[in-house]
């Protein structure tokens, strides 16, 4: 079959052309590795481009960063906190996108807070798993779901384990050091929920709310084990 072109990288800036080919002078397979190439090269891309959904002063809004240092994503969610004052057991947030190495595609997630009883000194109060905010006070816990895992076929040389910190903040204000969770490792492949273990505290999000905000901020580190982009 007469291909209409091929792709190929330019020397400098990494810009993409075409010029015209023939079969002659390509083959398929051929073609099909320049094309494999040019998706990787735009996926690589993709991993350090901020993502963002919503605006940072509306009651819900969601930021992905790439840290080149750490080779991780740090990922701020600012979540209205009127939703602490009602019915609901659970409050979700936008799809969050993340490239991920050996994978040629984005993976999508959402962070979850889940409604649970307050923790008094060290023990956490029994609960019915069906109470809302308003019944908990506005205590909860965190957890990150992937809804598209790819198939075990399409993780190719990727690294399956991914690790998690979680932290809360004020609007606008940056967790400290000792506010962050351990780092946790999750296979989403096994289990497409990542929870913290059962004895780790709830939080008091109410305590997270100043005076006259809307508004409070969940803070994530996710890292790829082992990088996000494949090493060059």
């Amino acid at each position: 079959m007469l291909m209409e072109g091929a792709l190929q990288a330019g020397t400098r800036g990494r810009t993409l052309s075409w010029y015209p080919a023939s079969e002659d002078q390509m083959s398929l397979p051929r073609a099909r590795n320049l094309t494999w190439q040019c998706e990787l090269e735009q996926l690589q891309q993709n991993v350090q481009k901020e993502f963002e959904e919503g605006s940072a002063d509306s009651l819900s809004y969601l930021r992905r960063r790439y840290n080149e240092q750490t080779r991780g994503y740090e990922v701020l969610w600012r979540v209205d906190e009127r939703k602490l004052k009602g019915g609901d057991k659970q409050i979700i947030s936008p799809f969050l996108p993340l490239y991920i190495r050996g994978m040629q595609r984005e993976v999508l997630f959402k962070i979850m807070i889940y409604a649970a009883p307050r923790t008094v000194l060290g023990n956490q109060e029994q609960s019915d798993k069906s109470e809302s905010f308003k019944k908990t006070e506005g205590h909860g816990k965190l957890v990150l779901k992937c809804e598209n895992w790819p198939s075990r076929s399409e993780l190719a040389d990727a690294g399956e384990a991914i690790e998690i910190q979680f932290s809360v903040a004020r609007s606008g204000g940056r967790p400290l050091v000792q506010q962050w969770t351990p780092r946790l490792q999750h296979h989403f492949g096994k289990i497409a929920v990542c929870c913290l273990p059962k004895k780790t505290p709830s939080w008091d999000f109410n305590q997270l709310v100043s005076q006259g905000e809307s508004t409070f901020d969940v803070h994530l580190h996710i890292y790829v084990v082992p990088g996000i982009l494949a090493q060059s």
